[in-house]
């Protein structure tokens, strides 16, 4: 961690006034908006910002993250001695400050409506603009208000435009910072291919750049599945979507089966499912272990026999990647970014309907029935996975980012046509 002399030179104040700053192809100017994610948090969204800023660095790139007021000791946290330069940035009714905090509680629970909630998100942005430079600004929350003359905005994923997940307010948001970015990024194969289709006319500024597995580890230990129990493991949150329903179903119908869940609970639906298990009589092979640490993880991770992810939607599965990356043979449900992964890995694996109990349990006993075989076929993929590095993929957003700023050509290798 860096000591209070030096956290506080890698610190400057917004004044919301900026000087001009001479560019060079060699010395990138680049912004990072971390203002709209949660330091610390562990989610997603940190982790891949966090992973490309330090491949950035690595590359001999200096970016400056841009961070609301208040949070700058959590963010140099999460980086090494040789972190990046932050910039706190003031704005009105950011979240968790006590302004915002105090209004909410005596505002008129009529006024908390997703329009009001996205007109404070774009006031938000109005600081964020004021500050940035004349380089590219990397906004790495697609939700948030991308503001900035050369923005370049990763969309992780579209699942708001999904029916049963569908939020107009983010819709627009995210419609507006398409619009107006000047490079858009996605990490997987079926948002890019879903963005353009959606966004036929952004296509020529859309970009794939993979990342990294996000929570790597080494290859499960080789063994025989038992005659008896099969450990089934479930590492996703406990919410309606990710359809453990499903395999609790299945249980009922296998007294063989045993299965491990880890993830954050949400609740009433996390008790409902409990209870449905108890109904089921499976209760008693099920453990619910809530969310775990990585060292937890990765043990859970080491004493299972199949990872089954019957959800029904991803913009792709984590857990997948994880599961290859140590080759351990898994089961999915058949959506379509789900194939659209496993096409991208040009791996095929047992998939199966996420309403049907028949089809999972079909998909099991392949998976079963030539365990072996399934192990030896992910080991090509496992490699190819661990290979890929946030340098690498650093690289190739500095590509994204040299381009908008005028310093370099346009990275085509990083886009394919898409039928529109």
């Amino acid at each position: 961690m860096k000591g209070q002399e030096s956290l506080s030179a890698s610190i400057s104040k917004s004044d919301g006034k900026v000087s001009p700053d001479d560019q060079s192809a060699e010395s990138l100017c680049l912004d990072v908006d971390l203002t709209g994610i949660a330091p610390a948090s562990g989610g997603g969204v940190e982790s891949v910002a966090i992973g490309v800023v330090q491949g950035l660095l690595e590359l001999g790139l200096s970016p400056r993250c841009l961070v609301s007021e208040g949070t700058v000791g959590s963010w140099v946290k999460q980086f090494p001695e040789t972190g990046p330069e932050f910039l706190e940035v003031a704005s009105i009714l950011r979240a968790g400050s006590h302004w915002q905090k105090a209004i909410r509680r005596v505002l008129p629970s009529r006024w908390k409506s997703a329009g009001v909630v996205g007109l404070v998100r774009q006031l938000r942005a109005r600081s964020i603009a004021r500050v940035t430079r004349s380089g590219a600004t990397w906004f790495p929350f697609h939700r948030a208000s991308a503001r900035a003359d050369s923005a370049v905005v990763t969309v992780h994923d579209l699942r708001v435009f999904e029916s049963g997940l569908e939020s107009k307010m983010d819709q627009t948001i995210i419609r507006q910072n398409i619009s107006s970015a000047k490079a858009v990024v996605c990490s997987w194969a079926h948002p890019y291919e879903h963005l353009i289709r959606l966004f036929p006319d952004a296509q020529e500024k859309v970009f794939k750049i993979a990342l990294p597995v996000l929570n790597p580890g080494p290859a499960v230990m080789p063994h025989e599945l038992s005659p008896g129990a099969i450990r089934l493991f479930l590492p996703a949150s406990v919410t309606p979507h990710k359809n453990h329903e499903l395999v609790l179903r299945a249980m009922a119908e296998r007294e063989c089966l045993h299965l491990t869940c880890t993830g954050i609970e949400v609740e009433p639906f996390a008790s409902e499912l409990k209870k449905l298990g108890k109904d089921l009589g499976v209760a008693e092979r099920v453990s619910w272990l809530g969310y775990v640490d990585t060292a937890s993880l990765e043990a859970e991770y080491q004493k299972a026999d199949i990872l089954v992810m019957p959800s029904r939607w991803e913009a792709a599965s984590g857990p997948v990647f994880e599961a290859i990356v140590r080759e351990l043979p898994f089961v999915a449900s058949s959506i379509s970014p789900i194939r659209s992964q496993l096409v991208d890995l040009g791996l095929r694996a047992p998939t199966f309907d996420c309403d049907s109990v028949s089809e999972f349990l079909a998909a099991l006993d392949e998976v079963i029935a030539n365990y072996s075989k399934y192990r030896e076929e992910l080991a090509g993929p496992a490699s190819a996975l661990r290979a890929r590095t946030w340098r690498n993929t650093a690289e190739e957003y500095r590509q994204v980012f040299n381009w908008v700023s005028g310093y370099g050509d346009k990275p085509e290798y990083l886009q394919k046509k898409v039928s529109k």
